[in-house]
């Protein structure tokens, strides 16, 4: 799989082809103590995954996965029915607290999973 990496993290954005796992650690650990968005695309699929993507934000994270299913774009997302549906706000938009995970190693699992198989198993996200 061909992915990039491109990030906007605590101010400072960038991207780069081809990243490594070390790479991509890097600036997840970046995001752990600070605030932004994180995005893997990946380049060599006309079908199924195409992105993932976490924003951040006083520890607070979102992880949305960006698929095409029967041609059309649809996006899974943790979801946690315990929680309220109230809203918080990460980066200037309001998200559902249902959606919000705390949990950093989650992230960093979902992110490796996706890293790893181009996917996410659809009991992380729905």
């Amino acid at each position: 799989m061909l992915f990039s990496l491109s990030w906007t993290l605590n101010g400072t954005g960038g991207n780069s082809e081809n990243p490594i796992w070390d790479d991509i650690e890097k600036k997840l650990t970046l995001l752990k103590s600070g605030y932004g968005i994180l995005t893997l695309d990946i380049h060599d699929n006309d079908i199924g995954s195409q992105m993932l993507q976490v924003r951040a934000e006083l520890g607070n994270y979102l992880v949305m996965l960006g698929e095409i299913i029967n041609d059309d774009y649809e996006v899974r997302t943790y979801y946690d029915e315990k929680m309220t549906k109230e809203t918080i706000c990460i980066l200037g938009d309001y998200w559902s607290k249902n959606q919000i995970t705390t949990d950093f190693s989650f992230i960093v699992q979902v992110v490796y999973e996706f890293f790893n198989t181009g996917n996410v198993q659809n009991h992380l996200l729905i």
